[in-house]
């Protein structure tokens, strides 16, 4: 039986990719920008969960720094256990009336609805299956005819491995090939 308790210890917290970026800064070869993971459980922030639930929802925030440029991003995931041997990650939309500047884990007047909530039609669920003590799964999802994301996730002790390429027409538009590597903070 998958350790989905692991799992959810694992993911959650605060990570970032400095080392990553100073050891690619040291061999000449910067690829990676750097960038900062804070993901933690929200089921606290979610009213009107059905009696029962198993799933644990978590908020991630991402901000990336480009050096001219600063991106910050925010989502809504869902993990749960899908049968005795993975664990199924399904995004879902950020609710409309939630501006995405507020959908972080510190705001505590964030209220979620779970009868608000729309599983995103661009991604594709992503099953993680577990292995020597490692979570890892890959997906692809079509965004348009000639879009495609690429994305691969392995989650370890205090470590994350996220790879994610936006490719149009067969053509590499975002994110890398190599994985970021997020170590946790804390």
């Amino acid at each position: 039986m998958i350790d989905f308790n692991r799992f959810m210890e694992f993911l959650c917290g605060n990570f970032d990719n400095r080392a990553q970026c100073q050891k690619e800064e040291e061999l000449g070869k910067r690829i990676h920008p750097y960038a900062k993971h804070i993901i933690g459980r929200c089921n606290d922030k979610t009213i009107n969960l059905p009696l029962n639930f198993t799933g644990q929802f978590v908020i991630e925030e991402s901000y990336f720094d480009l050096g001219d440029q600063k991106i910050e991003k925010h989502y809504l995931f869902l993990y749960q256990v899908a049968c005795e041997n993975s664990i199924k990650l399904t995004s879902y939309e950020i609710p409309a009336d939630i501006e995405r500047e507020v959908f972080t884990n510190t705001n505590e007047q964030l209220q979620i609805d779970y009868r608000d909530l729309v599983v995103s039609p661009r991604f594709e669920p992503l099953a993680l299956m577990e292995s020597n003590g490692e979570f890892f799964g890959e997906n692809i999802s079509r965004f348009a005819a000639d879009t495609l994301f690429k994305f691969s996730l392995r989650v370890v002790r205090d470590k994350l491995f996220v790879k994610e390429v936006l490719e149009r027409d067969g053509e590499k538009v975002a994110g890398f090939y190599e994985p970021t590597i997020y170590d946790k903070l804390f």
